[in-house]
């Protein structure tokens, strides 16, 4: 076993980041280690927590979830991603 599983929230609002924060206390094997408010911050935070998830927003300024994912496969390869999304384009999903 490998402990607790450690996941990063990240999204632009600060209401989406504490609904899933709160949905994920309730499980006794995951830890959420941080919060991100943009793609760029996303990137920065895991590379240096290196968290097991990143659960992300595809909608956020200055890197959107998806680019900021293809960052992550590169860098951070060992780190899954969940994208969570309201809508976005189908190449983009497919792209995630």
């Amino acid at each position: 076993m490998i402990g607790k599983i450690s996941v990063l929230v990240a999204g632009e609002q600060a209401l989406m980041r504490e609904g899933i924060r709160s949905l994920l206390k309730a499980y006794e094997d995951i830890e959420v280690v941080g919060e991100a408010m943009d793609g760029r911050q996303t990137v920065e935070v895991t590379r240096n927590l290196q968290p097991h998830v990143v659960v992300m927003d595809a909608s956020m300024k200055a890197m959107n979830g998806f680019e900021a994912t293809r960052h992550l496969s590169r860098d951070v390869p060992k780190t899954n991603v969940v994208i969570l999304t309201e809508h976005a384009a189908r190449d983009d999903v497919i792209g995630a």
